[in-house]
């Protein structure tokens, strides 16, 4: 039997955290499924902005909560093997990753 509630935390612009039980009735394990359940209007959801920016901005889907955000803070992340010896394309990468990540529209 899987659990009907879940717990979300956020933190106000006065940072306050809080936290809010949320029943639920339908349940994804990746953004897309999500993405695509908030958009058939099945209910509301924790999106990650990379797949809810361009949709916010068509209007398709809107923001609830402005003035809070999830708690603790969820980024984007990338992992590699530690060694010694980093390669020079998986340093490039990385460069490149983070150079795009600059330009992102919704970085503040």
């Amino acid at each position: 039997r899987h659990d009907n509630r879940e717990v979300w935390r956020f933190k106000s612009n006065k940072n306050q955290i809080n936290s809010q039980s949320i029943a639920r009735h339908f349940s994804a394990n990746t953004a897309e499924m999500q993405l695509q359940a908030c958009l058939s209007g099945i209910g509301i959801g924790l999106l990650p902005i990379f797949a809810a920016h361009p949709y916010l901005e068509s209007g398709e889907l809107i923001e609830l909560f402005p003035e809070y955000s999830t708690y603790p803070p969820r980024g984007i992340y990338t992992l590699f093997p530690q060694n010694r010896y980093m390669s020079s394309r998986t340093r490039l990468f990385i460069d490149w990753l983070h150079d795009c990540s600059l330009s992102y529209p919704w970085r503040n």
